[in-house]
């Protein structure tokens, strides 16, 4: 239910709203009138006087929140206000609710007051009433009788005007049940992103596990083929001494040599031997790289943000998703030197995934869609701009229509086909950039031309807390 800053006031006259610093900020029309003559500020503590309980300070406020107050207003000692402080959760302020202290209508007249600065359904006001008609002679009680038949036309009036309100606030409340129930939807859709979330999360924890565990014997292997490399290359040298030192005249000995040579194939085995161990080492560095790739790609930091190269998590990104794209697509990069960035790298890497993913798909649906020849090609590009780190992903793939380009961020959000795409590849990437790291991403299509996806990324990233990043 939404109550205007007018209508509160017409209900509690005399209240007024202040900050945390104890700054009044907001008064009702009643209590306005005496404040606008005040030069002491706007402070609360300027402008009242805390009779009881007798407090000087925000300290001695919060100690006696719970208590009934009088306080006396600075410029008008006389009118003195009874009520309560509220503390306003929301923003950290203070509300105080209260009426003037008064036991009769000549004392609220002297301050220049009158029935119509309370509230319509103020008791007060019917006590100072029949307190003044106990005391007024009969000529007063015509008076007063005339009072009440203006208050009563009064009260009609604002309860005309209270029904018309309640009608409206009537049809509030049905726009904020259906909103309710959109928002009740929209956190089961959350629900069922976390747990995607979670899962990933655990098979990203698994995949690094697996990378330590094969790290190891690889680093065994490596270091064994480098070891038999080089034994090899010794033997090769060895066997050519030895066949230079045979002696010539002895026939006998060099073709016994000759076919130990031709029986185990030496001379084969001496010329392929370097070349396979080369390849094998090969195989080994690139298993490496792999297994670094993902240690990389797979390390958890949950919200911590740490120093970080960009270009470094783009490669590893690429060694990653090498399945995924080297069937399809060539890819180039253009890679400029970058500073360090204060950056949560696992969420980024996840992003440039999805992004490389996404180039590669699109380039497989317009060539299968066309029957069209040869390879596409994503181009991955990163930059130095201003304050800005900006990381451009081009493909020449089927390009994202216009109608659904607004929409493409949105969870749950996709045109693959069901079991195909979750829909929540761009929301993360748009969750972890904006959100998480306070920069932007923005989006360039043609249909069967291409898409450009921009990643702009502050060098220095505001602090956003974790709860703010993942809502």
């Amino acid at each position: 239910m939404n109550i205007t800053d007018t209508e509160f006031g017409q209900i509690f006259p005399f209240y007024f709203q202040s900050d945390e610093y104890g700054q009044i900020t907001q008064t009702g029309p009643s209590l306005q009138r005496f404040l606008q003559r005040s030069d002491q500020g706007k402070s609360l503590f300027a402008q009242f006087t805390f009779k009881s309980p007798a407090i000087n300070d925000l300290a001695g406020l919060d100690n006696r929140i719970e208590n009934i107050f009088l306080i006396a207003l600075t410029v008008e000692p006389g009118l003195v206000l009874r009520g309560q402080f509220l503390r306003l959760q929301h923003h950290g302020g203070y509300l105080f609710i209260g009426v003037p202290w008064v036991t009769d209508l000549k004392s609220l007249s002297a301050l220049g007051l009158s029935l119509k600065d309370y509230s319509l359904y103020e008791p007060t006001t019917y006590f100072l009433l029949l307190n003044e008609a106990q005391r007024s002679s009969l000529e007063k009680s015509e008076n007063i009788k005339g009072q009440l038949q203006e208050l009563n036309e009064s009260l009609a009036k604002r309860v005309e005007r209270r029904t018309e309100r309640l009608s409206q606030i009537n049809d509030e409340l049905v726009a904020s049940q259906e909103k309710l129930r959109q928002e009740m939807r929209h956190r089961e859709e959350v629900e069922v992103e976390l747990r995607l979330a979670q899962k990933m999360e655990a098979l990203g924890l698994l995949s690094a596990g697996i990378a330590h565990e094969i790290n190891t014997p690889i680093q065994f292997i490596g270091d064994s083929l480098r070891f038999i490399q080089e034994a090899a290359n010794d033997l090769q040298k060895a066997s050519i001494e030895y066949s230079e030192l045979i002696d010539t005249n002895q026939p006998e000995i060099k073709q016994k040599l000759l076919s130990i040579n031709k029986n185990y194939d030496l001379d084969y085995l001496l010329d392929r031997l370097p070349e396979s161990i080369d390849r094998a080492i090969s195989g080994v560095d690139r298993v490496s790289t792999i297994v670094r790739s993902m240690k990389a790609f797979s390390h958890h930091t949950e919200s911590e943000r740490n120093l970080a190269n960009i270009n470094e998590g783009i490669e590893n990104t690429l060694v990653v998703a090498k399945n995924e794209y080297k069937m399809i697509a060539d890819v180039e990069t253009h890679l400029s030197e970058l500073p360090n960035t204060h950056c949560n790298i696992g969420d980024l890497n996840q992003v440039f995934l999805n992004l490389i993913v996404n180039a590669a798909q699109a380039i497989n649906e317009r060539f299968l869609r066309h029957n069209l020849r040869g390879r596409g090609k994503i181009i991955i590009s990163s930059a130095h701009v201003d304050n800005e780190i900006v990381i451009k992903v081009k493909d020449n793939g089927c390009g994202i229509p216009d109608t659904i380009k607004e929409k493409i961020f949105d969870p749950f959000f996709t045109t693959k086909s069901i079991g195909q795409g979750s829909g929540q590849g761009l929301s993360l990437c748009h969750r972890v950039v904006v959100n998480q790291h306070g920069g932007s991403i923005k989006v360039e299509s043609e249909i069967d031309v291409g898409t450009e996806f921009s990643v702009h990324l502050p060098i220095t990233s505001p602090e956003y807390s974790y709860e703010e990043a993942t809502s």
